[in-house]
């Protein structure tokens, strides 16, 4: 699992999974997957664009696996925004 936390949210991805995201604040033991919750889509978005950046800044192998998951899990969503489609532009 590829992980990262900005402020109190706490954003996770690993291949052959959905990713997932935490509010910190009010979930420290990480006990409610926001990832699907539409009051956060806009952090979602965050944090995805966040991770996609990271991966490629260190070349991380995964970065392909994470493009298609992120695509998947988006298309997947009742109403997807096209904003949320991967790769994104920097």
């Amino acid at each position: 699992m590829v992980t990262l936390r900005h402020g109190d949210l706490k954003y996770g991805w690993n291949a052959g999974n959905l990713d997932e995201l935490y509010d910190l604040d009010q979930d420290p033991h990480e006990m409610t997957d926001l990832s699907e919750d539409a009051a956060y889509a806009d952090q979602l978005l965050d944090m995805r664009k966040r991770m996609y950046t990271f991966m490629v800044k260190t070349r991380c192998p995964y970065v392909g696996v994470y493009t298609r998951d992120a695509f998947k899990a988006t298309i997947k969503r009742a109403q997807p925004r096209e904003d949320m489609l991967l790769p994104i532009k920097l």
